[in-house]
């Protein structure tokens, strides 16, 4: 009976949740997710943080915000100067926002974009959160660094899991510091915990089955960044 009801009830899920229909055979389920993850010490969030600082200050007039509510962009190198009059720089972080977008293709696909980050500076209760950084994934410094370098294996050091891999959902969302925080644009409350729960179910069986259901993706850079970009001469 429960084998019955559960493609059911997940089918009724994902009708609730999604908020765009695509012709069959394309794109014919989307949804977006924020998660809320900590940036531990030597954990692979850590280790992006401080390849994102080396590279950024290879690049220091790369375009950034410190929030994704600012009106404007300012260069990393303002940016930097601004936080350490704080006390504070970008290897401060401690929590990060990652937002998602899945999207079924075909029936069988399951397509992950990673569409931003966003990293504060969270210390006791009792104060504001410290945002230190926005990342927007079309930035071409960014992302190159998070689709081409990654960390190498202690075993085979030629061979190396990228940042991108780091991040997919399935992955951090299983960790005991991750908690999702939106979906779909809404706040997760306790009476949406049960779709939450679903929804992580289902998206983390799929990337289990391989054969190319779970397809691990990247916003492009638009042409008119590419060709401002410091890192326009490098590999997307």
């Amino acid at each position: 009976m429960m084998r019955r009801l559960l493609p059911a009830l997940l089918g009724s899920l994902l009708l609730s949740l999604s908020f765009s229909v695509a012709p069959v055979h394309a794109q014919e389920w989307a949804q977006e997710v924020q998660i809320i993850t900590t940036v531990g010490y030597q954990e692979p969030l850590h280790v992006l943080v401080d390849s994102l600082n080396d590279v950024l200050t290879r690049h220091p007039e790369t375009q950034v915000k410190r929030t994704p509510q600012a009106d404007g962009t300012v260069s990393f190198r303002t940016l930097r100067d601004e936080l350490l009059k704080e006390g504070i720089d970008l290897s401060s972080a401690s929590h990060a926002f990652i937002r998602y977008r899945f999207e079924l293709v075909s029936g069988t696909e399951i397509v992950e974009t990673v569409e931003e980050m966003y990293f504060i500076y969270r210390g006791r209760e009792d104060r504001s959160d410290l945002p230190i950084l926005y990342v927007d994934m079309q930035e071409p410094v960014v992302n190159d660094l998070i689709r081409n370098r990654g960390v190498a294996s202690p075993v085979n050091l030629k061979a190396v899991k990228t940042f991108r891999e780091m991040l997919a959902f399935p992955h951090l969302n299983t960790r005991q510091e991750t908690e999702m925080v939106e979906i779909a644009g809404r706040a997760v409350r306790e009476d949406n915990s049960e779709q939450q729960e679903i929804l992580t179910d289902f998206l983390t069986n799929r990337m289990t089955i391989g054969g190319g259901s779970y397809v691990l993706e990247m916003p492009r850079p638009t042409v008119a960044q590419v060709a401002t970009s410091p890192s326009s001469g490098g590999s997307q």
